[in-house]
This record gives C-alpha cells, structure tokens and sequence, in this order.
C-alpha cells in the first residue's frame, strides 16, 4: 500500500474525481492530467484545515458506529486495471461513508457526492453516507449538534452525475496517454491535444466569425447613436422610410429609486432613515421594425 501512495500519479482516488468531472473548484481536468504527467508539480502537503479533517475522521467514524451500529471500518482498495484506488473513510456490510470536516457544511455538495459515489462504484455498495462536520475553530472536541448526515442510494447519485463513471475514468486515461505520447516526442503541451476535432475545427469558425461579424457591428453601433441624435435634435420620435421599415427614437431617460441599505436595516425596523436614492440612467436607442410587426 506504501507503494500505491507513493505512486499516486499512476492512479485516480477519490480526491481526484471532482477534477476529472471538471467541478472541482481548485483544480481543472486538464491541470489534473499535467499532475499525474509531472508536468505541473503539486507542492500541497496539507495545512491546519486537512490536519483537522484527519483528527476529527476516527472520532466521527466511532460516533456514527455508536449511533447507526453499522460498524464502519476504514478500508484501501486498489483496481490496477482501472487504475484507480479507494481509501474510504468507512465501510460496511451494505454502506459507504465519507467523511468532510468544513467551516461551511453542505452534505449536498457536489465535490463531496462525486467522492462518495466514485466509492460506492468501486465498493460495490448500493449505499453511502455523508457526514460533514462543521470546523468551529479547530475544536477537536466532538459536538453532534455539529454534524450533518445524509443517506444515498447509489441510483439517486447517478442520476444527479448523469455519466458513465468507468466512461469518464477511460477517457481521462486515454488523454493522459495522448499526452504523454507527444510529451515523448518533445512538444509543448496544450489543452487543444485532447480536444475532438469536431469540436476544434467548429469553435475556430465560430471564433473567425466572430472576428468578421465584430467591424460591422460596431459600425452599426455608432450609425444608431449618429440617428439617435439626430433625431433627438429634430424632436423625430417616430417615421416610417422607403422601404416601408418603422424607426422609433428611444430618448434617453435617468430615473432615481429608492433602495434600502439592508445592513443597517437588520438593527433597525424604522425604513426612513435607510433609503437610499439610486440614480438610473437609460441609454437613447433606436428601434427598427419592418411594417406591419
């Protein structure tokens, strides 16, 4: 098992998941694939936040072992095949459980129910739990009224995922192999190597229409602003040219509402002294409609 730590980047766990379904708010796929490369080098060895997280796991694990009497162990499960491996928080006969220590638990968060059923997959287990702990300043005294827990059936996550996890685990493998072939043959990475040619050749003929469709709206831009003053200044507000097209001036026009400051609201129920005037200012514009809409 010592070897399977030490050789982490041969490997996705159960940390890596939120990355590979490109939700994970501190990493991307794609830096992910140049982490397991080496490419991209990961300097984080923990901090106060993960040190809590590891000293409060067994003190949660044996509060829910006493209250749900399903006796959770932790447990390691290495797939070489898959290349994945599985260090679960606990296990049991029918369950999972995963374990989050936060100052802001939510046991619906994404990142943590990716974990979970990544898990639940490779376990073979129909259910899991989620227990959170809320981080009250590092007290490593257990509090229940401080903990959250919610139950899973493995359906209900798959449903809320809505994708092949063994599909996406392939596909992120076979990029990491598309990389490293042209890593062997001394190129420069880049994201676009791993991208569908489809999907590489659409986006660069939207991006180049793009760039042809921008001179001429910005010319019809500044032809609009050149009407619109024009017929501010004749007092125009509405004609109908040759071609049988409606031209309606929209004049400018600042109002001012009154909004709250909410802040000073909450300690006080008097409104008046609160409001705050909010000028608005609307820009003139022109409307062009063919005759008869």
């Amino acid at each position: 098992m010592d070897t399977v730590k030490h050789n982490r980047h041969k490997y996705l766990g159960g940390s890596d998941i939120p990355a590979v379904f490109g939700i994970s708010p501190y990493c991307t796929r794609y830096e992910l694939l140049l982490k397991k490369l080496g490419v991209l080098t990961d300097d984080f060895e923990g901090n106060q936040y993960t040190e809590y997280g590891i000293a409060m796991e067994p003190k949660i694990r044996e509060h829910l072992n006493e209250t749900t009497k399903l006796d959770y162990k932790s447990e390691w499960l290495v797939d070489e095949d898959k290349k994945v491996r599985c260090n679960v928080d606990g296990i049991s006969d029918h369950s999972i459980l995963e374990i989050k220590t936060s100052t802001k638990p939510d046991v619906d968060n994404k990142t943590y129910l990716s974990q979970l059923w990544f898990y639940m997959h490779h376990f073979n287990k129909l259910y899991g739990t989620i227990a959170v702990y809320q981080n009250k300043d590092f007290d490593t005294n257990l509090n229940e009224d401080y903990l959250q827990v919610k139950n899973y059936h493995i359906m209900e996550l798959q449903e809320l995922f809505n994708l092949d996890l063994d599909e996406e685990i392939q596909k992120f493998w076979k990029d990491y192999e598309t990389l490293e072939s042209y890593l062997e043959l001394g190129f420069e990475l880049n994201e676009s190597m791993i991208i569908n040619n489809d999907i590489q050749t659409l986006s660069t003929r939207i991006i180049n229409l793009e760039k042809e469709l921008e001179k001429p709206l910005n010319e019809l831009k500044e032809l609009k602003e050149k009407l619109l003053n024009l017929m501010i200044e004749d007092n125009a507000k509405t004609f109908q040219n040759n071609e049988g097209y409606k031209i309606t001036m929209v004049a400018p026009k600042t109002t001012i509402k009154i909004d709250y400051d909410f802040e000073k609201l909450k300690q006080d129920i008097d409104l008046k002294p609160y409001e705050i005037e909010k000028e608005i200012k609307r820009n003139g514009s022109i409307r062009i409609t063919k005759k008869g809409e």
